[in-house]
């Protein structure tokens, strides 16, 4: 990639992010656009990605737009299902987040940023403290970053076990299937590029792929598309959101039923980090998807996310 494109990605990323107020999708539409890539729902349905998920400080949205991204660029490969080329993609997902941990400090928003989003206190810090210029430039690098990988064709690994006996086990898929079947929120773009939440998003051990499946639907019935709100809009949704998790309101859109969603899951597993849940960090996709096949807390995972979906949206 020569220079003039990298600073132009990285140029567009830091821009979006200050009309966008959405650092998912800040990251996705610009190698979407990067790729020449396109899908109706893309950002819209990844509102929930922001801030951690729904302001929580989980998975930074620059690295689960990251992950996508790079599903992005490998969709019709992911799709195939081949176990080596799977195992290939955990890789390059595995090298981004720790190249972002390595350079950020953390791959979690509220480590790397120092606040929370879901007061008025951590909100007024985060904007005035100057950690919002850091997520800007942080956003422009990462930017950068991802045009390199997307340039290397995908290789083949050995997948070990998870390439034995019968389909390789996503967290997020048997989620997504459940509810398009009840919903009719997502699509096969969506399970494929939900592969990469897979381990805590990119095996970064951070939001749970199933929690990010589960909110899915919120994000494609009530989300925020930027481009299609413009600025004035956006703005007001983000901040009207933002007031509904800081007050509990418990209205039908976005932000309220995400909180709610959120809520439920933490009292039910107490954090939203799949190291927490199960414990562990995963080196690769063999790891990852032989404990996950046979673990408890993943299976109850993928049942809560789908049931507390279904709820708030009945």
């Amino acid at each position: 990639m020569d220079r003039a494109t990298g600073g132009r990605l990285s140029r567009t990323a830091r821009r979006r992010i200050f009309t966008y107020l959405n650092c998912n999708q800040c990251t996705l539409s610009t190698q979407r656009d990067h790729l020449g890539t396109t899908h109706p729902m893309l950002l819209k349905a990844n509102s929930h990605l922001e801030g951690g998920c729904f302001s929580r400080g989980s998975t930074c949205g620059v690295v689960s737009g990251g992950c996508q991204s790079l599903a992005l660029r490998h969709l019709e490969e992911l799709r195939r299902g081949e176990p080596a080329r799977l195992a290939a993609f955990h890789s390059l997902l595995k090298e981004y987040t720790g190249w972002f941990a390595a350079n950020f400090g953390s791959t979690l928003c509220r480590e790397r940023c120092g606040c929370r989003f879901d007061t008025p206190g951590g909100i007024a810090g985060y904007a005035l403290g100057g950690r919002f210029l850091r997520c800007v430039v942080h956003a422009g690098r990462a930017a950068r970053f991802l045009a390199e990988l997307e340039e290397r064709p995908l290789g083949e690994e050995d997948p070990g076990e998870a390439g034995s006996g019968g389909e390789v086990f996503h967290c997020s898929l048997g989620v997504l299937r459940r509810l398009r079947e009840a919903t009719g929120a997502g699509d096969e773009d969506f399970d494929a590029l939900y592969i990469s939440m897979n381990g805590g998003v990119g095996l970064s051990g951070g939001l749970c792929g199933a929690a990010a499946a589960g909110m899915l639907p919120i994000g494609w019935h009530f989300g925020l598309d930027p481009e299609e709100l413009g600025f004035r809009g956006n703005l007001a949704g983000f901040v009207r959101g933002h007031l509904d998790i800081i007050k509990g309101r418990e209205r039908r859109d976005l932000f309220s039923l995400g909180n709610r969603f959120i809520k439920g899951w933490l009292e039910e597993f107490g954090s939203l980090e799949c190291r927490d849940l199960t414990g562990t960090r995963f080196t690769g996709l063999g790891d990852f998807s032989s404990y996950a096949k046979e673990s408890p807390v993943c299976r109850r995972a993928v049942d809560f996310a789908v049931e507390k979906s279904l709820e708030l949206l009945s």
